[in-house]
């Protein structure tokens, strides 16, 4: 079952979806981009079942919730998330992140990499250079020093920047493939 929880940080109410699961996997969070929403993340929610699963939306985007004035700046995303992370209390996890969400998990993951399991980075904003084979292999050896045991590129040459168009089952066949193989560690 999918719950809606609400956090809150400095007083700002933080909405998120929370599935809780099975002790034996790996949670995984969910950072949307800039125009997304938990919401539109609840199908894959309940098809990684029984996997716990957190789906974080961004401050003031819930209707009927109150936008405060400020607190939209990169920082303040992180900091909301990481406050929803640990209200969450779902231990060390996978952070999974689209588009614009990306440099909010690389945030958070710099910041607590004992919290996280894994990165699943999905179709980063424009304004970064595309990865490509020869940046993963000069990046391997910087990753394993910091204890990252795999990383891999995955390119879906017939998608644009929605990373789950035109082939969505082979979409969650790679997620759901990389969380099984951080479940077996």
């Amino acid at each position: 079952m999918i719950d809606d929880r609400w956090g809150t940080r400095e007083g700002v109410g933080l909405h998120c979806l929370v599935q809780q699961g099975s002790a034996d996997r790996v949670p995984l969070v969910y950072v949307p981009g800039s125009l997304g929403r938990a919401e539109e993340f609840r199908a894959e929610m309940g098809r990684l079942a029984p996997r716990a699963t957190l789906a974080v939306d961004k401050r003031g985007v819930v209707e009927g919730e109150s936008a405060p004035e400020v607190g939209y700046a990169f920082e303040d995303r992180v900091a909301d998330l990481e406050a929803v992370v640990a209200d969450a209390a779902l231990g060390p996890a996978c952070v999974m992140a689209f588009s614009l969400g990306v440099p909010v998990a690389i945030r958070y993951a710099a910041r607590h990499p004992g919290l996280v399991r894994g990165l699943i980075l999905l179709d980063h904003p424009a304004r970064y250079p595309a990865r490509d084979g020869a940046w993963l292999e000069r990046a391997i050896p910087f990753a394993r020093e910091r204890g990252i045991p795999e990383l891999r590129l995955e390119v879906f040459e017939d998608a644009g920047h929605e990373v789950f168009r035109p082939d969505y089952e082979r979409f969650m066949r790679v997620i759901e493939g990389f969380l099984q193989d951080l479940d077996a560690r």
